[in-house]
C-alpha cells in the first residue's frame, strides 16, 4: 500500500524557497518580491545566507546611495556584500550602510577610489563581527587602527595597491586581529620589516601573505613569518631583500608550502632553487620569472626530483599546477600565468 501522504510544513517550503531564491540576482529577487508578502519576505531573507554581488553593477553609478538603503532597510542581518567597482561611493553612504546592517561578516570594496579612513573608522565602529575585508587600490586609505580596534575577529586583510598605507596601520592590525590567516598589501609601498614582524609575532594562524612590491620588506621579516606562522602561499616578488638564504629558510620552516612567488628577486640563485627541490615537497606553484641569477643549471633539480605535481610538458598545464617555462629567463609559472600567457599568444 502506497504510504500515506502528509502537507508540508510552511517552514520546509521556505527552506526551498530559500535554496532556490539564492541563485537569483538582485534583480531576479526584487521581481519576485512583487508576488506576495510572503515571497517578498523570503526573497530579500536570501541574501542573509549568501554574498550579495553588486561588483560592477551599473547601480555603481546611478542610485548607488539609493540601492544601499534599499538593501540596509530589507536585509539588516545582511552577511556578505562585494561593491567591488563602485567608484562614485562615498565615506558617508559606506557609513550608513554598515549602521544598518552591522552583521556583515565580509565586505569588498575593492577600486572604490572616494573612500578614505572615515570608511574605515566606520566597519570598525559598527561591524564587529568581520571577518573579511578587501579594500584593493582604495587609493586614499591610510590609516586602518580604527578597523583593527573594532574588528578582533578579522582573518582577511586584502589592502593590495593602497599606496598611501601606513606602516602603523599594519602593526596595529597586526596586534588587534590575531586571528589573521590572509594579508595582501602588495604595492604597499609604505610597508617595511617593522609591520611584518609585527604580524609574525602575533598572527600565528597566518596562512596566505603576499607582499610583492615591497622593497623595504625583507629577509628578517619574512624568516619570522616563516618561523611563527603556519604559511601556506608566499608572494614576494620584487623584493630586493629576498635572497638565497631567505628562500632556505622558508622551505625549511613551511612544510605545508604550497605556493611560492618569488619573481623579480634577483638575489634568488641557483643554490636556493635546488633547495626548494629538495625540501618543498607540498610545493605546487613557484614563479622564477626574471630572477635573471637561475638559469637551467638550478632548475633542472626541481624536475629530477619526479615530483607528482612538477612536469616539463607545456601542452600538459592544464592537467598540473607547475610547468618549465619556454620563454623569457627560463622560468617556472603558476598555472594562472601560463594561462595569460597562452592567452596572449598568437594563434
Amino acid at each position: 500500500p502506497s504510504s500515506p501522504s502528509f502537507p508540508m510544513r510552511i517552514w520546509e517550503v521556505e527552506d526551498v524557497w530559500l535554496l532556490v531564491l539564492g541563485h537569483l540576482s538582485l534583480e531576479d529577487v526584487v521581481r519576485t518580491t512583487a508576488v506576495c508578502q510572503q515571497w517578498r519576505n523570503v526573497g530579500w531573507a536570501s541574501f542573509r545566507y549568501r554574498l550579495l554581488d553588486l561588483s560592477g553593477s551599473a547601480y555603481a553609478t546611478h542610485g548607488a546611495t539609493q540601492v544601499l538603503e534599499v538593501v540596509a532597510r530589507r536585509v539588516p542581518d545582511l552577511g556578505a556584500v562585494d561593491l567591488t567597482g563602485w567608484e562614485s561611493l562615498t565615506d558617508g553612504a559606506v557609513e550608513a550602510f554598515v549602521r544598518s546592517c552591522c552583521q556583515l561578516r565580509s565586505i569588498t570594496l575593492n577600486y572604490c577610489s572616494n573612500l578614505t579612513d572615515v570608511a574605515m573608522a566606520a566597519l570598525g565602529r559598527w561591524c564587529h563581527g568581520l571577518r573579511s575585508v578587501r579594500v584593493v587600490f582604495c587609493s586614499a586609505l591610510e590609516d586602518l587602527r580604527p578597523l583593527a580596534a573594532g574588528c578582533p575577529c578579522l582573518e582577511v586583510l586584502d589592502t593590495r595597491g593602497c599606496e598611501r598605507l601606513r606602516d602603523d596601520s599594519l602593526v596595529a592590525i597586526a596586534r588587534g586581529c590575531r586571528f589573521l590567516r590572509e594579508l595582501n598589501v602588495a604595492q604597499c609601498s609604505n610597508v617595511t620589516d617593522t609591520s611584518i614582524l609585527e604580524v609574525a609575532r602575533h598572527c600565528s594562524k597566518l596562512e596566505r601573505l603576499n607582499v610583492s612590491f615591497c622593497h623595504d620588506v625583507g629577509h628578517v621579516s619574512l624568516v619570522a613569518i616563516a618561523s611563527n606562522c603556519l604559511l601556506r602561499t608566499l608572494c614576494a616578488a620584487f623584493c630586493p631583500g629576498l635572497g638565497d638564504a631567505t628562500v632556505i629558510h622558508i622551505v625549511d620552516r613551511c612544510r605545508l608550502l604550497e605556493g611560492l612567488f618569488i619573481n623579480g628577486c634577483k638575489n634568488v640563485t641557483n643554490h636556493g632553487v635546488r633547495v626548494v627541490a629538495e625540501h618543498a615537497h607540498a610545493l605546487r606553484s613557484l614563479n622564477l620569472s626574471f630572477c635573471d641569477n637561475i638559469t637551467d643549471a638550478g632548475v633542472m633539480p626541481i624536475m629530477e626530483q619526479s615530483q607528482p605535481n612538477l612536469i616539463p610538458r607545456h601542452d600538459s598545464l592544464r592537467r598540473r599546477g607547475l610547468i618549465l617555462g619556454t620563454s623569457r629567463a627560463r622560468c617556472l609559472w603558476s598555472e594562472g600565468d601560463a594561462r595569460e600567457e597562452e592567452r596572449r599568444r598568437p594563434r
